[in-house]
């Protein structure tokens, strides 16, 4: 370590005084070199490439209105989940964004990464340190030259500031690499509200289904007992063979054992959403019976071009935050590697009683500056530098990896919301086309002209189809939660 140091009193301020006007030249002289080999950022660049290399469009658009431009109208997604028109998901959406855990969490790490940039921004301002000494010495008569014992009182108070000039960025850098954190954290933060909003409105979509599918199975237990009881009379009066009856019990208990399968699948519905939402089951399943369920709608969204999600994804926003704060981090170890500057001053008061204090002696004072340069350390600086190089490239590699995963996610949701809604529309057709069908056989069998194997296969299928359909609402309901969620759309906190 070389160091050099000015050094100026009360009674003799020339030649340090100096001593440090050369050093503060000497410092600019290396500053300006300083910034000349200053590194340059790679993230604006892994930034422009991810831009270069997005598709520029989805590969199935036609669930964007086409009516509208992103130019125009672009489409934000704030509180996405109003979309589906259900009070109870917006309920319970603003409830988990309050009260859950995960958010709480987040929340946490939020706070903590602002106190460390607050942290970072103090290292680069003066340190002022007050301090107040009283001591009292006594002295006994060997060691005192005059033979007598003497005690001897000292008072001080001073104060005293300390500075680091921050001549070559190094501090500067470390506290913006704080302050992407910062962002980071933030971008994070929306990540979790993300997740946690779309699993609660795909868990109550999940409810909501079960409770229509339990409506479904409810019907097919009344439409078997009574098809039951008309082919147990039917047998009684010599007008049909046992068969008849038998099936049509065992298509009770079937049907019967279909509607306890649901009702098991209800608890663990609920049994998730009380996770998300700090609530029990029970009060849960009291405000899923109490809010009246609603029709699917004809959801859409507005045209978002895949460029966009590296503005709208807190997962690429985060990545990219990240990858800020590594060049950040590069640039201060690089800094590292200059002289750092650090002035020091004194002032203060000093007496052997109270009022000496006051006297025209009593004041004491010290300016210094220092420049300090390692010239060398072992390699320290150099491994720290590779280390810090090799952190950037894996943010720039994993930026690069999300802004592509974000891209698939995407694509593959708005794919499947096409196809969701083709699935839909067929099995809407087969339902109507059955539900004709076991009217037809219900008045056959009524009037006597077939067995009750007709009627019971027909009435089996349309309880099936009804119960498909269900499933298929909920799954296509779902992937629209997906879509949402992949192109970033959250109520931002």
């Amino acid at each position: 370590m070389i160091g050099a140091t000015c050094l100026a009193m009360r009674n003799v301020m020339g030649s340090p005084k100096r001593l440090w006007i050369h050093a503060v030249g000497l410092t600019v002289v290396f500053s300006i070199s300083a910034c000349a080999t200053a590194p340059s950022s790679a993230s604006a660049t892994a930034v422009a490439s991810a831009r270069a290399e997005m598709a520029p469009a989805f590969s199935d658009t036609t669930q964007f209105q086409t009516s509208l431009q992103p130019s125009i109208a672009p489409d934000t997604l704030d509180r996405w989940w109003t979309r589906f028109a259900d009070p109870l998901i917006d309920r319970w959406v603003d409830e988990a964004l309050k009260r859950n855990s995960d958010i709480g969490i987040a929340h946490a790490r939020l706070l903590r990464a602002r106190a460390l940039f607050e942290r970072a921004k103090a290292e680069t301002s003066p340190t002022l340190q007050l301090d107040t000494l009283a001591s009292r010495q006594r002295s006994s008569q060997e060691e005192s030259l005059t033979g007598s014992a003497r005690t001897i009182s000292t008072l001080t108070t001073q104060g005293s500031l300390s500075w680091e000039i921050d001549l070559f960025d190094r501090l500067g850098a470390a506290s913006r690499a704080a302050g992407e954190r910062v962002e980071a954290s933030q971008a994070d933060q929306m990540g979790v509200r993300l997740i946690v909003s779309a699993e609660v409105v795909r868990q109550t979509l999940a409810a909501r289904s079960v409770q229509a599918r339990l409506k479904v199975a409810q019907s097919a237990v009344a439409s078997a007992q009574s098809l039951a009881e008309i082919a147990q009379v039917r047998t009684d009066a010599g007008l049909a063979m046992p068969a008849d009856s038998l099936r049509a019990r065992a298509q009770l208990q079937e049907v019967q054992a279909d509607e306890v399968a649901l009702r098991s699948s209800m608890t663990s519905i609920l049994a998730a959403l009380g996770m998300l939402l700090h609530g029990t089951p029970s009060e849960l399943a009291d405000q899923l019976a109490a809010a009246p369920g609603t029709k699917p709608l004809n959801l859409t969204v507005g045209a978002v071009l895949p460029v966009e999600l590296l503005s709208r994804r807190p997962d690429v926003l985060q990545a990219e935050a990240l990858m800020r704060a590594a060049g950040a981090d590069v640039e201060s170890v690089n800094a590292a590697i200059w002289p750092t500057l650090k002035v020091d001053a004194t002032a203060g008061l000093a007496g052997g009683t109270f009022s000496a204090l006051t006297g025209p002696g009593a004041a004491v004072g010290m300016l210094a500056g220092g420049i300090s340069w390692n010239f060398f350390d072992g390699g320290r600086l150099a491994a720290d530098r590779g280390s810090a190089a090799a952190v950037q490239q894996e943010a720039v590699a994993k930026y690069r990896q999300v802004v592509h995963r974000a891209y698939i996610e995407a694509d593959a949701a708005l794919a499947d919301v096409a196809q969701g809604n083709r699935s839909a529309r067929a099995i809407s057709l087969a339902l109507q086309s059955q539900l004709e069908a076991s009217a037809v056989f219900e008045t056959q069998y009524r009037a006597g002209l077939s067995d009750a194997s007709s009627w019971l296969e027909a009435q089996r299928s349309e309880q099936r189809l009804r119960d498909r359909s269900e499933q298929f609402a909920f799954a296509l309901a779902s992937s629209w939660v997906t879509v949402f969620k992949s192109l970033g759309g959250v109520n931002s906190p």
